[in-house]
């Protein structure tokens, strides 16, 4: 004969929860994020924060995207504090493609904007530091169309940073072009894109030579492109690292 055993009701209800396995690291630490933001605690939020690095490089990669996405959202509504240990915090990730995606990209310095920020130089500076492939297009796009004189070429600065980067080659065709459209006797005396071009004809040059670790006037990089424009990894002095 079997005999059955009739469990109390509390038991059977309480199961689950005790089953349910606790959060992963980076989970808590997303969680604990996101609750220092609605509560608007600055103090816990910069304590979540500063554990961000170590708890990203232990993450899955499902987990990152999620924990980068809410350190990001300080931008969004943080003390100028709480910012800057944000971007602190997500550069001592080394994550330059998820830090992008996730939270740079949607501070980074608008073409509309009359002036810069001081915020923006900010993002443009962490930009220049993680060089994130997904940013380049954007920085090209600052550069050619931004109001302010100083963002454009504060986007042509970090252009420089990519010398390591699997577009590098796009990066420099670009900016060649630039240099060979407004050659002397070609550009259109007056023009907005001639002043523009001409407004950061020095920066320019210290861009094409930081990209390529060469050294060349700027006068001279029409010529040595038209040369090389068919095998233009030429003009590159250091060879791509392997990945």
């Amino acid at each position: 004969m079997h005999r059955f055993v009739v469990l109390p009701l509390v038991i059977l209800l309480a199961a689950p929860a005790a089953w349910a396995k606790d959060p992963s690291p980076a989970e808590a630490l997303r969680m604990r994020l996101e609750a220092s933001r609605k509560d608007d605690d600055a103090a816990e939020w910069i304590v979540a924060l500063k554990e961000l690095a170590s708890t990203y490089a232990r993450a899955t990669k499902k987990e990152r995207p999620k924990l980068m996405r809410e350190a990001g959202r300080a931008f969004e509504g943080g003390s100028v504090v709480v910012k800057q240990t944000a971007l602190k915090a997500i550069l001592d990730t080394e994550d330059g493609d998820v830090a992008w995606k996730e939270a740079l990209r949607r501070v980074f310095p608008k073409v509309e904007a009359e002036t810069p920020g001081t915020w923006d130089v900010e993002v443009l500076k962490a930009v220049y530091v993680l060089r994130p492939d997904g940013a380049i297009d954007p920085l090209l796009k600052l550069m050619k169309k931004a109001k302010s004189p100083q963002l454009a070429a504060g986007g042509l600065r970090v252009l420089g940073a990519y010398e390591r980067s699997k577009k590098r080659v796009y990066v420099l065709k670009e900016l060649a072009e630039i240099v060979v459209a407004n050659a002397p006797g070609r550009s259109r005396k007056g023009s907005r894109g001639s002043d523009r071009f001409w407004a950061m004809a020095t920066q320019l040059e210290a861009t094409l030579n930081e990209l390529t670790g060469q050294s060349f006037k700027l006068k001279d990089w029409g010529p040595v492109w038209k040369e090389n424009k068919k095998h233009p990894e030429r003009l590159f002095k250091n060879p791509l690292p392997k990945s």
